[in-house]
């Protein structure tokens, strides 16, 4: 039984034995020393070991080892510290006792034997000839300065940044996506060119003129969607400048630090697209797909029982009119849903969408992307982009799609598929994201309650509703689930 593993070990364990039944000591305290503050990595930080040199050092070092070892050895140390639980320091302890290679490499890198629980071991000291760094001019101590500064920006913006998703919106995707970046960020600066001696002789917070000059706006943030807008912000004005200085003596690591600016343009669209989508689809929760010639009654008296019921949103999804009948019967859904104060989305053509003043858009993956429906339709558009795997909905994220399609999920009476993510894509995609996604491929009153066990807050629905005597009873049942 492994009851006792912290998730982050259980995780870690997860990852690195699924296709294997031993694994080098070192790749698993790589593993677990991933995230810089993970409670593995304050551990040997506290022991004064250099994380990052320390982790190149162990990458496939030290004895294979199965699980079921690792889970014996570190429930000894746990237990020797009178813990119940294994957290990643107790790993690390078993690890460092058991292996001497992996002991060997934390010393090398700083690590205090004492602290480890380590013996000892003899490291021969750098000798004044070995020692062949020149001082730093002056110029590159100004520059260390711009530097040092601009890193630490770039750290504090990050950690808002990731504090944000993962408190506010408690979105696991761009949480992870920010986290991510800092971990390149911090490998870039590992193997920055400058003379390491300058980055902290050149600091002078006591004395830099920039620490009393400030403007009355710093102060004032409205919401915590502003503090994550403008810590955006800072961090790009910072890695642009720690870019161009950094072009001095490498463009190569200069090369690294613009891809990871443009890293964050995408991220920073993706986190706006998310926390805006959430506002104006918060009320959202039944979506609509209206075809004509599959309603009981006609379209128009389908979408205003189905609005009255408490539907918000509606798609009109004709594939045998011509563009002249299509942009005709657009025309009038666009007129009811303007009078029914519902949205109204246009299926694949934002042609049509962008003629009759459309809400937005849905696309499906043969169609155009979310960029070039943008161009058409502008920024203010409602784009949605149907998904189908989670390689599919992180990009459709990334992209900036304002709400994903999910499924399908069950055999649908309106369009025919060779395969169903089912509800396990309906799962996996609820925990990934916050963005709104709406749970499609036929759902209805009787399958609902399976939804939102999976972890659906929201569904698209067609037949149930169109071919209902009373729509507005069916999306009064749906809701009921759905708000429960």
């Amino acid at each position: 039984m492994e009851d006792d593993l912290s998730m982050a070990v259980t995780r870690a364990l997860d990852r690195l034995y699924e296709h294997l039944q031993a694994v080098p000591s070192g790749d698993l305290l790589c593993e677990i020393t991933d995230d810089p503050d993970s409670i593995a990595s304050n551990y040997l930080l506290r022991a004064s070991v250099h994380l990052e040199h320390f982790r190149e050092k162990i990458k496939g070092q030290g004895e294979p080892k199965q699980r079921r070892q690792i889970v014996l050895l570190s429930r000894e140390v746990a237990r020797e510290n009178a813990d119940e639980a294994i957290t990643g320091e107790y790993v690390v302890q078993a690890i460092l006792r058991h292996d001497p290679i992996i002991a060997s490499l934390a010393q090398q890198c700083g690590g205090k034997a004492d602290i480890l629980g380590l013996e000892p071991i003899e490291i021969a000291p750098l000798t004044p000839t070995e020692d062949c760094t020149p001082e730093p001019s002056y110029e590159e101590i100004q520059i260390g300065r711009i530097v040092d500064a601009n890193c630490n920006r770039i750290r504090e913006a990050l950690r808002v940044l990731d504090d944000y998703c993962r408190f506010i919106l408690q979105d696991a995707f761009l949480t992870k996506q920010w986290k991510s970046l800092r971990h390149q960020f911090n490998d870039i600066v590992s193997h920055f060119p400058l003379n390491p001696r300058s980055l902290i002789t050149s600091r002078e917070t006591l004395s830099d003129i920039g620490t009393q000059i400030s403007t009355e706006g710093e102060y004032h943030r409205y919401n915590a969607k502003q503090v994550a807008e403008v810590n955006c912000k800072r961090l790009q004005e910072s890695l642009r400048s720690l870019e161009e200085f950094i072009k001095v003596t490498d463009s190569h690591t200069a090369h690294s630090i613009e891809q990871l600016r443009y890293r964050t343009y995408t991220l920073e669209k993706a986190l706006q697209t998310i926390s805006h989508s959430r506002e104006i689809l918060a009320t959202a929760l039944v979506y609509v797909l209206i075809t004509g010639e599959n309603c009981l009654g006609d379209i128009e008296w389908t979408i205003r029982e189905a609005s009255e019921g408490g539907a918000k949103i509606f798609q009109l999804r004709e594939k045998q009119l011509s563009d002249r009948e299509l942009l005709e019967r657009s025309q009038l859904v666009r007129k009811i849903t303007r009078e029914t104060n519902t949205l109204f989305i246009m299926n694949d053509r934002p042609d049509i969408a962008q003629l009759v003043e459309a809400d937005g858009v849905h696309l499906g993956q043969d169609d155009l992307d979310v960029s070039a429906a943008r161009k058409i339709l502008g920024s203010r558009a409602i784009i949605g982009v149907s998904t189908h795997s989670i390689d599919q909905l992180e990009r459709a994220i990334l992209a900036g799609a304002d709400y994903v399609g999910v499924g399908p999920t069950f055999p649908s009476q309106t369009k025919s598929f060779e395969e169903y993510p089912g509800l396990e894509f309906v799962r996996a995609a609820s925990q990934l994201t916050t963005l709104p996604l709406f749970v499609i491929g036929g759902v209805n009153e009787n399958n609902i309650s399976e939804v939102v066990k999976a972890g659906g807050k929201r569904v698209a629905v067609s037949h149930c509703v169109c071919q209902a005597e009373e729509p507005s009873k069916i999306i009064r049942e749906l809701l009921i689930y759905l708000q429960a």
